[in-house]
């Protein structure tokens, strides 16, 4: 099977699952390594000329976990933060990084509902989301992105005044402070699926067809198995992380 081919909610799911488990052991291999490979994956289903639509659908999911979150590891920094050889060490210039972020995942949240627009020649493949699920996907990522800055905020304090000496985190805390990220998603998928049997040109052809959340496509056995074991895989792999 090509990976052209594949259902593009399998290659997100994939992503998905990566970040998460890239946050869990190291946040720096998110940035460093799962980013790059997310987009190029993505980027496989599109052609050049409509990247950016393809990127604004999907980047709002990636971001929220990438650009949205508030761990702090070792440091007095957030590990993404404290690259360390990289020179990403001071305080100030993690203020700005804390602002710059909140700024860039706004702007792709906000491009949710902007240019989904029911354009059928660009947008053929692609189910336009309502502007009620955009809104609600958008207000609850604005109050994650409050509560984790809060939270960076406090750690900032907390390191300062131990002279940059902070405990070490636990991973059940940190997968803790993942699902809060998971409600905006929840949120968008399940009043994106209350318009059912729509008709959609796909590739030329007048398909009817049930909505899914980022692609009419009906999934193949193989694509569905994947994503079961790969739920599976990842369940495991937390699982032993945090209780051994």
């Amino acid at each position: 099977m090509k990976l052209k081919n594949i259902h593009p909610n399998t290659k997100l799911m994939t992503a998905f699952m990566l970040i998460v488990l890239s946050f869990v052991f190291d946040a720096r291999f998110t940035f460093l390594f799962i980013i790059p490979l997310c987009g190029l994956i993505h980027l496989t289903h599109h052609s050049l000329k409509t990247w950016w639509i393809s990127w604004s659908f999907a980047l709002p999911y990636m971001m929220m976990l990438t650009l949205i979150s508030g761990f702090t590891f070792q440091s007095s920094q957030p590990l993404w933060f404290s690259f360390g050889s990289f020179g990403f060490n001071s305080e100030s210039l993690m203020y700005v990084l804390m602002r710059v972020k909140s700024i860039i995942a706004l702007i792709f949240l906000i491009s949710t509902i902007v240019v989904h627009t029911p354009q059928e020649d660009i947008l053929a493949a692609y189910p336009t989301p309502s502007w009620k699920a955009s809104i609600a996907f958008l207000i609850t990522s604005v109050l994650v992105n409050l509560q984790t800055s809060r939270k960076q905020a406090k750690a900032i304090m907390i390191a300062q005044q131990t002279r940059g000496v902070v405990t070490q985190g636990s991973i059940i805390n940190r997968i803790r402070s993942l699902w809060p990220l998971m409600v905006p998603l929840v949120i968008r998928n399940m009043m994106m699926n209350q318009q059912r049997q729509r008709t959609y040109l796909v590739r030329g052809y007048d398909i009817q067809m049930s909505q899914t959340l980022l692609h009419p496509c009906i999934k193949t056995k193989k694509e569905q198995m994947f994503e079961m074991l790969l739920v599976l895989l990842t369940g495991v792999i937390l699982g032993f992380k945090v209780f051994l």
